[in-house]
Formats: C-alpha cells, structure tokens, sequence
C-alpha cells in the first residue's frame, strides 16, 4: 500500500474493530498491484491498487452462509454501488443498528431460477434481524471511497466490486502513480 494512505488504513481497521468488534479488515485484497498487471475483460488496466490506493475485502464474508456483512444496493443513475453493513459481534444493541433496507442477495445467482442470475441476484426476502455497523460511512470517514460496479456486473462476478475501495487524496490516477513510477515507466506500460 502506498504510504501516503496506509496509516488511513491502520486507523480505519481500528475503528471498525472499535465499532464492530471484529477485524473485518484482517482479510484484504488487491491493496497493491504490480504495474504490468493484465486487466480482466471489460476492465481497465489503470486501476487504484496499481497505485498503491486501493484494497478489497474478502468477498467470501458475502457469500458464506454465515453471514457477517450485509450489501445494500444504491442505484445513483446509470451507476451501481453497494453499501457494507458489518453485523456487531456484540447484538445487545450497544454497538451499531438494526438494518434498514433489503439486503441484496449474490448467492440467488447460482439458484435455479435464471432470472436471478441475468439480474446479478436479488434483494433477500426478509429483513435480517440484528445490529450493523456502517462500514461505508466509516472508510469515508477516513478518505476510502466505494467505487461503482461495471456494466457487466451482473453477468460477471469480479465486475461487482462491492468489496473495493479507494483513497485517491484529490490525485487523478496518473498524478497517483507518479508518486510510484517514472513517467518513462508509464509510457512502457500504458502508452499515450
């Protein structure tokens, strides 16, 4: 991770072990990618862990049976975002608050309905009981902002995105990878 951004990391894993009373940040991804790193199809190559500023959780914590997190879809637009909610360890009602809006349910994509695969899920059917924390509203405190799923997020996975979020500091990507690589190295890499 950049270190222009990792002690906004350190501080945000540590108010969300304070307000959900558990490590949910103790299982990342993608916090730095190599610069010759391939794109997947339909995505860029000039992505914010290249920079050094951006990580992803492990979606597993959304898709296991057990869930400990639950993703609210916010439709802004023509673009898809998804707000986290980490179920607090402790449910006497000390930390954090019930939901309230429908969860969006990944897993209905692999049912036997086939509508809910070319809808990329649904929302769940009930509401689910419990305590959550606002993990979105915590990483912005903190200056790490979700990120808007691809067009084709609902035909395929890794075009979700709901696990990534980034820390740009006011910086466009080129001005952010400057702080990494020289602008020859750039050019080998990205072209223009």
């Amino acid at each position: 991770m950049n270190d222009r951004v990792d002690d906004s990391f350190a501080a945000l894993r540590q108010r969300v072990i304070e307000e959900a009373g558990w490590d949910f940040l103790g299982r990342i991804d993608g916090m730095f990618e190599p610069i010759d790193t391939p794109a997947l199809p339909g995505h860029t190559d000039r992505t914010w862990s290249k920079a050094g500023r951006a990580f992803g959780f492990d979606d597993e914590y959304a898709l296991s049976f057990d869930r400990r997190i639950e993703i609210i879809r916010v439709d802004r637009g023509d673009e898809t975002y998804w707000r986290i909610y980490l179920l607090a360890d402790n449910q006497d009602g000390t930390r954090g608050e019930p939901l309230r809006e429908l969860p969006w349910d990944f897993r209905a994509r692999y049912g036997p309905d086939p509508q809910f695969y070319d809808d990329g899920g649904k929302y769940s059917d009930t509401l689910p009981t419990g305590y959550y924390v606002d993990f979105t509203a915590l990483a912005a405190d903190y200056g790490w902002t979700w990120v808007p799923s691809e067009a084709n997020w609902r035909t395929f996975f890794p075009s979700i995105l709901f696990w990534q979020y980034e820390n740009h500091q006011g910086l466009n990507w080129e001005q952010a990878m400057l702080e990494l690589y020289t602008p020859a190295e750039l050019l080998e890499n990205f072209g223009d």
